[in-house]
């Protein structure tokens, strides 16, 4: 954000978006072996490498735009539970009970991190925003983050054909950078693979003990994802 120039054009103090940093990799559960802090930075990575390389920051992003990008892609699954959203909703847990079915996840990550900041001023490293500005990127980084793509919610009023545009692309990045290590060199996707399937796992061990139905690859006395992908020629 310093090298972007986002620190000085938003009066960013470097103290406390350090801190603001820390709580929110704190925030990433270390015992989730795939939903965790350092899938956070690898998403932050190829959201910068993917944003620059298609010239995104010339075309679509203003620095605020960009800002907020790299914000979504930090906080993007921001308090995970190494759980999906299925198995959030069949067990009625409370952010399931909160966001009335949903996608739980997905609503929990953005307004958990936004609540943070509320509740902890020596954490925000966005004060130096304006009303407007503030409203704004907190605006774009929930659309970014926006997971429902099949049955997007009505805009309370129309959206400019550009600003659609724009919010369509940074959800694909977003996208795109979340599932990086399918592009990533072989060894380097196996490894993350086999952490989403430990994860997989570890819900089909709590699904069996709840005698609920196992979801498909969740199963591990079955093959997983991983050997489902050899399967294709894919891992």
């Amino acid at each position: 954000m310093h090298r972007e120039g986002l620190t000085k054009r938003f009066g960013m103090e470097p103290p406390r978006l350090a801190r603001l940093l820390r709580a929110l990799e704190a925030g990433y559960s270390p015992s989730n072996p795939y939903h965790n802090s350092a899938h956070a930075a690898d998403v932050l990575r190829n959201l910068h490498v993917l944003l620059h390389g298609a010239r995104l920051t010339e075309h679509y992003l203003d620095p605020l735009g960009l800002l907020a990008a790299y914000f979504a892609a930090i906080v993007h699954d921001y308090g995970h539970h190494g759980l999906t959203n299925d198995f959030l909703v069949a067990t009625s847990h409370p952010l399931a009970l909160r966001y009335n079915d949903r996608c739980p996840l997905e609503s929990h990550h953005c307004a958990a991190a936004f609540s943070l900041i509320a509740e902890r001023p020596d954490l925000d490293a966005l004060a130096g925003l304006s009303r407007a500005q503030r409203a704004a990127f907190r605006k774009q980084v929930g659309c970014c983050g926006a997971p429902d793509v099949e049955a997007p919610a009505a805009p309370e009023a129309p959206v400019p054909r550009d600003d659609a545009e724009r919010l369509l692309s940074l959800q694909v990045a977003l996208k795109v950078a979340d599932l990086g290590h399918l592009g990533a060199e072989l060894e380097a996707h196996k490894r993350w693979l086999r952490c989403l399937e430990e994860e997989f796992f570890g819900q089909g061990d709590r699904e069996r003990q709840l005698g609920l139905p196992i979801s498909p690859l969740f199963d591990r006395s079955k093959q997983g994802v991983s050997k489902s992908q050899a399967r294709l020629g894919l891992g």
